[in-house]
């Protein structure tokens, strides 16, 4: 996935100022520092990932979570 579909005024004034990053379990999910990880998901009426805290066991519990694969750099082990 990798790239923004929606519309997003943090992730846009972030862009240059803050790290962001599609390194979350979700492969829809963007990470922009010091704000919240934003779905890219236009299946799921979220704006804020709600499982951005997580493991990557909750994140499954999404009905438009996809596997990021080898772009996951986060903390949680999946079990």
């Amino acid at each position: 996935m990798a790239e923004k579909t929606r519309f997003n005024m943090v992730e846009m004034m972030a862009d240059g100022d803050e790290e962001q990053a599609f390194d979350q379990p979700c492969a829809y999910e963007n990470r922009v520092g010091g704000h919240g990880t934003y779905c890219h998901n236009e299946k799921v009426d979220a704006r804020k990932c709600p499982w951005r805290w997580c493991s990557i066991k909750e994140h499954r519990s999404c009905d438009g979570f996809a596997l990021n694969g080898a772009a996951y750099t986060g903390q949680w082990e999946e079990k």
